[in-house]
């Protein structure tokens, strides 16, 4: 899913959602739990920590300023997002409903982030995109992560797996690692 055709303005919310649960491979339940607390921005990059997640690890991620690809800052689109938001709000929930472009005191609720990846998939008219789910978050980086080289033991740190069942099953279903196999097969 490619953040940079967004609108940044309607889909900022959805944009640093998709932002964070992709570069942390994380559950819809960390990005609701997500608090101000959990986000350190040093000024070059984000740090977030997931302080409970499924497997009680706590675990980090970072968001780096720019990608490789049309030169998005990703770090500028979350700091476009952070202060919108009311100065009454009790709540140290991160992520807070939007209401006729005015950002409301309300949290995001944790099947709106299950939703996020469908209504990319949707904007970037991919097929099924009522396939995409909020696993996404899961899937897709771990998918990416491999494809660009990653090993098993990167994977299971960056997704927080304890076992390597899960992990495996990425590295097994990446197309690039088959791609490379067969080169190796057929080129020695």
């Amino acid at each position: 899913m490619k953040v940079s055709r967004a609108p940044l303005k309607k889909l900022s919310r959805r944009q640093v959602a998709l932002i964070f649960g992709i570069a942390g491979a994380l559950r819809r339940e960390e990005l609701y739990k997500m608090t101000l607390e959990d986000i350190n921005d040093t000024g070059t990059v984000l740090i977030i920590t997931i302080p409970d997640s499924k497997t009680h690890i706590q675990r980090r991620f970072t968001v780096i300023a720019e990608t490789t690809q049309k030169n998005r800052n990703l770090i500028e689109i979350y700091r476009k997002y952070k202060p919108q938001r009311p100065k009454t709000v009790k709540s140290n929930h991160f992520f807070l409903q939007f209401r006729n472009g005015n950002c409301k005191t309300q949290v995001v609720g944790i099947n709106t982030f299950s939703k996020i990846p469908s209504i990319v998939a949707k904007y970037l008219s991919l097929p099924n995109p009522d396939h995409y789910t909020g696993h996404a978050f899961r899937r897709s980086p771990a998918s990416l992560l491999v494809d660009s080289g990653g090993d098993l033991i990167q994977l299971k740190k960056h997704g927080g797996w304890k076992s390597n069942a899960v992990a495996e099953g990425y590295v097994d279903e990446s197309i690039q690692n088959k791609m490379d196999c067969a080169n190796k097969i057929f080129t020695g």
